[in-house]
């Protein structure tokens, strides 16, 4: 956690918006957090996710803009890791960083595989 900023996040404030370009990932300490995506000028809540979850890790790996907004849907305690972090942790701990990376891949393998399954039930 000493490769974290720890940032205290009201009820209602916006983490990140979609859109924007961001190299951060985050885990919620306390609170919760909400994942917002705008389709055809409506805001439909994609996901709330509670104290222990990650969150931002598409943008944060690929450097590609958020596709959606994280917002706070009560007070929350949110863990930051930039990019320039992560970069100093990995040069001073490879193996924990590499069982991060692991740990990101099986957790965005198993959410592709949970929206391909909701996919194909719409058919």
């Amino acid at each position: 956690m000493k490769f974290c900023e720890l940032r205290s996040i009201g009820a209602g404030q916006i983490l990140c918006k979609e859109g924007d370009r961001s190299s951060e990932i985050y885990f919620i300490k306390e609170g919760a957090l909400e994942i917002i995506k705008e389709i055809q000028s409506a805001q439909v809540r994609l996901s709330k996710l509670n104290s222990g979850a990650m969150t931002g890790e598409m943008a944060f790996y690929t450097g590609n803009v958020r596709s959606a907004t994280i917002r706070a849907s009560e007070n929350a305690l949110v863990y930051v890791l930039n990019g320039a972090s992560f970069k100093s942790l990995r040069s001073m701990h490879p193996l924990l960083a590499s069982k991060f990376d692991i740990y990101v891949i099986k957790r965005l393998s198993t959410s592709l595989m949970r929206a391909n399954k909701f996919i194909s039930s719409l058919k």
